[in-house]
């Protein structure tokens, strides 16, 4: 996906009750399963960066969400702090890191772990770094990516076309109204109702 399309999405965000994010404190659980499908993806490559394997990755990734059920009512005390991109994966390297400790006591009651090893790397995980700007950018790739999936469902074949063809490809609108046999009107009535909702329901689970 295009930067330029991530920049669309972005531009002129407006916060409003409608978000994903404040129906799921709600406990709207539609709202909840679609925060689920949004993030799973990339906590699950968080995970993967410190080192877990696949299945570990997806196992502390059920423990990320279960905590995130139960710390939303914090985020709404600490939004202007941190964005939810961010504290989220703070929330992760957290549980990443009680599954390393978590690993290393068990290998070691079975005599089978080097402590000074484990413990630099925990070192290492638990150093605050600044995080890599191209990272976070293919972050909110994917997380656009995830939205776009979820949202699609929710809009007609033909409207969903003329997003796409409009937004993601970066298309005419005029060679996209002729080719689809619709108004040009149509086509900027369409773009606008499909940004319009994914800016109302994932920018606040997005931005950074």
């Amino acid at each position: 996906m295009k930067d330029s399309f991530v920049n669309k999405v972005e531009y002129g965000i407006d916060h409003t009750s409608t978000s994903l994010l404040f129906r799921a404190k709600l406990e709207d659980q539609e709202a909840w399963a679609k925060i689920v499908s949004l993030y799973s993806p990339v906590i699950y490559r968080w995970c993967r960066s410190f080192g877990l394997s696949g299945d570990e990755s997806q196992g502390v990734g059920q423990d990320v969400f279960i905590a995130l059920l139960r710390k939303l009512p914090e985020f709404e005390k600490r939004k202007e702090q941190a964005s939810f991109r961010s504290w989220l994966k703070k929330i992760t390297k957290n549980k990443c890191l009680d599954f390393l400790r978590l690993k290393h006591e068990e290998a070691e009651a079975m005599g089978g772990t080097n402590a000074q090893e484990f413990m630099q790397q925990i070192a290492t995980y638990e150093k605050e770094k600044e995080e890599d700007p191209t990272l976070r950018q293919i972050e909110k790739v994917i997380l656009y990516r995830q939205a776009m999936g979820i949202l699609e469902a929710e809009f007609s074949d033909r409207d969903w076309t003329i997003f796409v063809r409009v937004v993601v490809e970066g298309r005419d609108p005029l060679h996209v109204a002729e080719e689809l046999e619709t108004s040009v009107n149509n086509v900027y009535v369409v773009k606008s109702r499909v940004l319009r909702c994914l800016r109302e329901e994932f920018a606040d689970l997005i931005g950074d």
